[in-house]
């Protein structure tokens, strides 16, 4: 009897993607809001009279920290097979460091010292604890092939809070970067 194959047919839809997909595409809008946001202080900066670093500070804090602290945190996950914290972790961690950047960028555009202050220390306290997740992450998973490349995270995490801890020094007023002369 000769053999009949069955041809299966793939559906024309894709499945939908996982969950944990979804969060990060939504975390992502957070990050493109605020390179928006940069785009535009760039165009107003210099009508309004805002200082000329807005625009920087607006894409560094905003844009480039919410991608570290989603993107780190995914791959990491991914990388050491661990499971991926909730998406209510995810959300509260980003709802207060944005609520942190919010009060720094604010408080230092307006020269409110008070508002300033409490929102750089906000952000620092985020990536500290962001960082200490990675590091211990590593610690008590078993490494993959790529496992190591976590160490780069943490390692890039404690060179962001070393930065965050000197720009709040310089908040104060207690550090002046000037550019030598000759």
């Amino acid at each position: 009897m000769p053999a009949t194959f069955v041809r299966i047919e793939r559906p024309e839809q894709s499945p939908p993607p996982p969950p944990h997909a979804s969060w990060h595409a939504r975390a992502n809008v957070v990050a493109l809001a605020w390179a928006l946001l940069a785009l535009v202080a760039t165009a107003l900066a210099h009508p309004l009279g805002a200082p000329s670093r807005l625009p920087v500070h607006l894409f560094l804090l905003g844009t480039v920290t919410n991608a570290i602290v989603t993107w780190t945190e995914h791959f990491t996950v991914a990388l050491l097979r661990l499971p991926a914290p909730s998406d209510r972790f995810q959300a509260i961690r980003l709802a207060v460091l944005n609520v942190g950047i919010v009060a720094l960028v604010g408080g230092a555009t307006l020269g409110m010292l008070a508002v300033a202050v409490p929102g750089a220390l906000t952000v620092l306290g985020v990536i500290v604890v962001h960082t200490f997740d990675l590091a211990s992450s590593s610690r008590r998973a078993l490494s993959g092939r790529f496992g190591h490349l976590t160490r780069w995270y943490t390692g890039a995490g404690v060179s962001l809070v070393v930065g965050a801890s000197l720009g709040v020094v310089m908040l104060f007023g207690a550090a002046t970067w000037r550019p030598s002369s000759g």
